[in-house]
């Protein structure tokens, strides 16, 4: 990994923030503000900008690990999409206190950019990681390790079987969080060109974990790129929705899905219980507390469905 911007980029401390006691709202109201003062991203529709904000909120108020963004891109010939959101998040980080522990990772291989909250994937990184090919029979509760609550699912074609982490998994993730120092991100972490030796099973299943999905899908190169075409798929979402009767800003989205990622049916059961009802379960206690310690005006509901694709992108 190669360092871009440096810690010293960070705003004065002396200016007022939007304070980082559990309140929400406040970070939301100062991130979807944010946008604005950056002028790549006027063009932007604000519906995409709001959504794109409460991904960016839950982020900066620690209850998930990081988002994959893909919300919109800029229309510019000398700015890149990363200098563009570089820039929006050194002016957020000037407005509201918890998105100082914001960084912002770029892949050069796959041109993918995730927003990570530092000081959780610091402390996921840095806890002691116990990846194992299974999961207590009782229970899927994560345990230390930005990877080890994964069940991570080898794909050949539309062929799907259990397996361990990806090899070069805990070296990224050691590399990752060696640019953490305790929990303060540099702006930007730009993987390295020696990076680009890793390969797409490593890839989607770190951005599987950084997403903090229950299932993690490892794809090769075996079987073809169609992935479970004609499977049938457990498909998981998880949606907040905010109380009728909150005080909160009219920008704010009533509904938002803050997850979703899919499970093939045929691995529900035997020792991996990946039963729909026991990831139902792992989902509202590993979110619903940060949920309520990041002060969020709502409640979260899990819904589960079934679905059969042609294929499923990765």
């Amino acid at each position: 990994m190669n360092r871009h911007t440096p810690n010293s980029t960070l705003p004065d401390t002396s200016r007022p923030l939007a304070k980082i006691g559990g309140d929400f709202c406040a970070t939301y109201q100062a991130a979807l503000s944010s946008w604005r003062k950056v002028p790549h991203f006027k063009h932007v529709a604000q519906d995409k900008l709001r959504r794109a904000t409460m991904d960016l909120t839950i982020v900066a108020c620690g209850i998930r690990l990081g988002y994959l963004f893909d919300a919109f891109t800029i229309r510019s010939k000398n700015t890149t999409l990363r200098e563009a959101l570089a820039g929006f998040l050194h002016s957020v980080q000037q407005e509201a206190l918890r998105f100082r522990s914001v960084g912002l990772v770029y892949d050069s291989n796959s041109d993918q950019l995730f927003f990570v909250n530092a000081r959780r994937l610091h402390d996921a990184c840095t806890g002691p990681s116990r990846i194992v090919d299974t999961v207590p029979a009782h229970s899927l509760v994560p345990k230390e390790g930005v990877a080890s609550s994964a069940t991570f699912i080898r794909l050949k074609g539309s062929h799907a079987e259990i397996s361990s982490a990806p090899p070069q998994l805990l070296s990224l993730c050691a590399d990752l969080a060696s640019h953490l120092s305790q929990g303060i991100p540099e702006q930007t972490i730009i993987l390295s060109e020696d990076d680009r030796t890793r390969d797409i099973g490593t890839m989607v299943a770190f951005a599987a974990c950084i997403l903090e999905f229950p299932v993690a899908y490892v794809p090769t190169t075996e079987g073809g790129d169609a992935f479970l075409a004609g499977v049938p798929l457990d498909v998981y979402e998880c949606i907040l929705e905010i109380n009728a009767s909150a005080k909160v800003p009219t920008s704010l989205p009533d509904r938002h899905v803050m997850l979703k990622f899919s499970c093939p049916q045929l691995m529900g059961g035997g020792p991996h219980r990946l039963y729909s009802d026991t990831i139902a379960s792992e989902l509202r206690q590993r979110f619903e507390k940060r949920l309520e310690e990041a002060g969020f005006p709502g409640k979260m509901e899990v819904r589960h469905s079934t679905e059969t694709l042609d294929r499923v992108a990765l």
